[in-house]
């Protein structure tokens, strides 16, 4: 698929992440995952090393994570799968840790915003 304007791919890609957010988010912060979700993605894409369909599924993962709203790499593959009709993998940590990447820190931790010492360890628990 090609895209006209950077705009239109962001936007393809943003569908993505709304896509999965409507099956794996619960209502009540289905809008707020969705947002950070996209924010991170837009922000990490340009290094993170990761086909950027997966890269969707990364991030959804890890700010399901970052709310306290934890789903399982089995369920992120399984939602992916349905998504996007075709296999995809959620971070697995056997490949480039892009999360541990200094910018893709910087980035999570601006997105959700807060003290650093509340952030610290549910980005840890992620990082495991």
């Amino acid at each position: 698929m090609q895209w006209k304007t950077i705009e239109d791919f962001e936007a393809h890609h943003h569908a993505i992440i709304h896509e999965i957010c409507e099956i794996l988010c619960p209502e009540e912060i289905r809008d707020i995952v969705e947002g950070m979700s996209c924010q991170l993605w837009s922000r990490v894409r340009k290094f993170a090393k990761r086909a950027y369909a997966n890269l969707c599924l990364d991030c959804c993962y890890a700010m399901m994570s970052m709310t306290g709203n934890a789903v399982s790499l089995i369920e992120m593959d399984s939602v992916g799968l349905t998504v996007m009709k075709r296999p995809t993998t959620t971070w697995n940590g056997r490949y480039d840790r892009w999360w541990d990447d200094p910018r893709a820190r910087r980035a999570i931790f601006e997105i959700c915003g807060g003290q650093e010492e509340d952030i610290l360890p549910l980005y840890q628990e992620l990082c495991r």
